[in-house]
C-alpha cells in the first residue's frame, strides 16, 4: 500500500465525523473518569448533542443536494463524439468478492451499472475502469469490476482495468497514463461516469489532470430537494452526513493542494 493512501486512509479515519464525535465522547468520559468533571461533561454534552441532531435531522441531506445538482443536467447523455468511458472505483466489496468469488457490489452498484449500459450505447467506444484499493489477499476493486463485466457479458477486448488508483486524483492521473500507453484518443471527451455527490470533486482532478471530459452522474441518493422534516434513522443520516462531509472536504483539499481546476467545479469547468 503507498504511503499516499496509507495517509489519506488514515486522516479521513480520524476527521469522519461519526468517529470524530466518539472521540470527543470517549475523551469527555475519560475527563470525568478522571476527575475533570467540567470540560468532560462539556465535550460529552458536545459530542451527543452533535449526533443527535445529525442522526435525527436532514442536514446530511442538505450538504448533499448542491454536489448532486452541479451536474443533474447531465444525467441522460446524447450522441456525440466521445473519446470513450471512464467508470470510477467505489461500487466493490472486495473483502466479501474474495470470500465468495463472486463480483459483490456495494450502494454504489450504478457505477458499474451505467458504465455497461453506455458501453451498449455507444458500441464503438473503449471503456476504462479505475480503482485500485483493497488489502492484501484480497480482490482488488478492478478485479471484483472483471469479474462483474464479464458476468453481464460484456465484450472484454473493449475494457482496460486500471488497478493502481486510490483516491479520485489517483484515478484521474493513472487513468491517462493508461489511455496514452494503450495509444488511445487523450485530447478527446471521456464519459466520465461516478456517483453525483462525487461528481464535482471528480471533474475537477479530472480537468486539472489534462483530461476533456462529459459527466455522466449516477447513484443519486436525494430527490434534488431541501428536506424540511426530521428523519428518524439515524444510521442512514449518519452515514449520509459522512459521505458529504467527505466530498466536501475534498474539495477544499484538492484545491489547496492544486488537483482541482477549481474550488466547486461546475459546468463551467468542462470548457
Amino acid at each position: 500500500m503507498e504511503w499516499g493512501n496509507i495517509i489519506s486512509r488514515t486522516a479521513w479515519a480520524l476527521l469522519q465525523p461519526s468517529n470524530s464525535l466518539l472521540l470527543i465522547l470517549a475523551i469527555g468520559l475519560i475527563l470525568v473518569w478522571r476527575g475533570s468533571r467540567k470540560w468532560g461533561l462539556r465535550l460529552s454534552f458536545f459530542s451527543l448533542i452533535c449526533l443527535v441532531l445529525i442522526g435525527i435531522s436532514p442536514v446530511g441531506q442538505w450538504l448533499a443536494v448542491p454536489l448532486e445538482s452541479r451536474f443533474a443536467d447531465y444525467r441522460a447523455v446524447p450522441a456525440g463524439d466521445y473519446a470513450g468511458i471512464i467508470v470510477l472505483g467505489g461500487a466493490e466489496n472486495s473483502y466479501l468478492s474474495s470470500v465468495h468469488d463472486q463480483a459483490n457490489l456495494s450502494g454504489r452498484s450504478e457505477r458499474l451499472i451505467a458504465g455497461v449500459k453506455l458501453a451498449r450505447q455507444f458500441p464503438g467506444l473503449p471503456l476504462i475502469y479505475s480503482g485500485g484499493l483493497g488489502d492484501e489477499d484480497e480482490w482488488t476493486e478492478s478485479r471484483v469490476a472483471k469479474r462483474f463485466f464479464q458476468d453481464v457479458g460484456l465484450d472484454m477486448s473493449r475494457v482496460r482495468l486500471e488497478s493502481k488508483a486510490y483516491n479520485t486524483w489517483t484515478n484521474a492521473v493513472r487513468s491517462l497514463e493508461l489511455i496514452r500507453e494503450q495509444g488511445l484518443d487523450d485530447k478527446g471527451t471521456w464519459l466520465l461516469v461516478t456517483s453525483a455527490n462525487h461528481m464535482p470533486r471528480s471533474v475537477g482532478a479530472f480537468r486539472e489532470a489534462g483530461f476533456n471530459v462529459r459527466p455522466c452522474p449516477v447513484d443519486f441518493d436525494t430527490d434534488l430537494a431541501y428536506s424540511s422534516f426530521p428523519d428518524f434513522d439515524s444510521g442512514k443520516n449518519l452515514g449520509r452526513f459522512d459521505d458529504v462531509a467527505h466530498e466536501w472536504l475534498g474539495l477544499v483539499v484538492y484545491y489547496v493542494t492544486g488537483r482541482s481546476s477549481s474550488l466547486f467545479p461546475g459546468k463551467g469547468d468542462l470548457n
